[in-house]
């Protein structure tokens, strides 16, 4: 088990303007290279630059990810 707790600034143009997030993670290793995760922002922010946003949107999320290297 893996506990994480996380906190981002995303500035705005010219650092005009700033957003910031906070939360927490909880993660658990199911298998080989298999790790699934279920964490919440108390608060967050989202811009459509940013690719998998969806970690600094508020609120809950649940998170699987699988590690390939090896097999290619």
């Amino acid at each position: 088990v893996d506990l994480s707790l996380m906190c981002a600034v995303l500035r705005g143009d010219q650092g005009k303007g700033s957003q910031y997030a906070q939360g927490a993670e909880a993660g658990y290793l199911v298998g080989k290279n298999v790790w699934i995760s279920a964490g919440y922002n108390w608060s967050g922010f989202n811009s459509t630059d940013l690719s998998g946003n969806e970690y600094h949107n508020r609120g809950a999320y649940l998170r699987l990810r699988i590690k390939f290297a090896g097999l290619l």
